[in-house]
């Protein structure tokens, strides 16, 4: 392959990558102020600037390009959330910022959440498809944050962490959809504070359970002492 023939590929491709880019981003904002039932491929092209055959050299039928969207959106939401989420250490502080982070996400993309849960998670396959995959994903750093909890004393030892993560993401959910339908202005800070502050509260180890903690430690720390010694 020549040099100029290489150069051609690349702009071809580079202009490929692009339509579709603006595909997506059409179709993003037509899916959310439409919905997916009103949008239409001939709408979404036309935001794109593109002819409508154009959107089936990319994706198959509409179905397929909301499936693109909603996925780059989860992806994002999800890569983002990992990138933070490490930068914590105590079970509580993590668990606070999935907390608020998830309710910010919801109310600030509220159509696009909304788009997930009536057109995708609803469908039969939902168990079987890569949705399901990118959820366990998702709410895989709040479980991993209630078993560190329990690990380290922080969270009580009989926590469920499969039960946190339903009655986070639950009981955001729920106050999110009220917000929304009911056209009310969320504080998100002071909603997900609240919230956030009521399941800790139920998840504090008991006090005899940290008393009992307390002394286990105790005793590691001699026991380590008298061995520091011995050696």
């Amino acid at each position: 392959m020549t040099r100029g023939t290489a150069t051609a590929e690349a702009r071809a491709n580079g202009a490929q990558a692009a339509r579709q880019a603006a595909i997506l981003v059409a179709a993003r904002t037509v899916f959310s102020e439409m919905g997916y039932e009103q949008a239409s491929i001939i709408e979404i092209a036309g935001r794109a600037g593109v002819a409508e055959g154009t959107i089936y050299k990319y994706f198959r039928n509409k179905r397929d390009l909301l499936y693109q969207v909603v996925k780059d959106f989860y992806t994002g939401i999800i890569e983002g959330l990992e990138d933070e989420v490490h930068l914590l250490e105590s079970a509580a502080d993590r668990l606070r910022f999935i907390v608020w982070r998830h309710l910010k996400v919801f109310m600030k993309d509220a159509r696009i959440c909304l788009l997930f849960i009536r057109e995708i998670r609803t469908d039969d396959d939902y168990a079987r498809s890569v949705f399901r995959d990118l959820n366990r994903r998702y709410t895989a750093c709040l479980v991993e944050t209630v078993e560190r909890g329990i690990a380290t004393g922080e969270l009580r030892a009989d926590a469920d962490p499969h039960l946190v993560r339903a009655m986070v993401y639950g009981s955001v959910e729920h106050v999110a959809w009220n917000a929304i339908v009911g056209g009310r202005r969320l504080d998100i800070d002071a909603a997900a504070r609240m919230l956030a502050d009521t399941l800790l509260a139920g998840l504090k180890p008991p006090e005899n359970e940290t008393a009992s903690l307390g002394a286990t430690v105790d005793r590691l720390e001699t026991l380590v002492a008298r061995l520091d010694k011995a050696l």
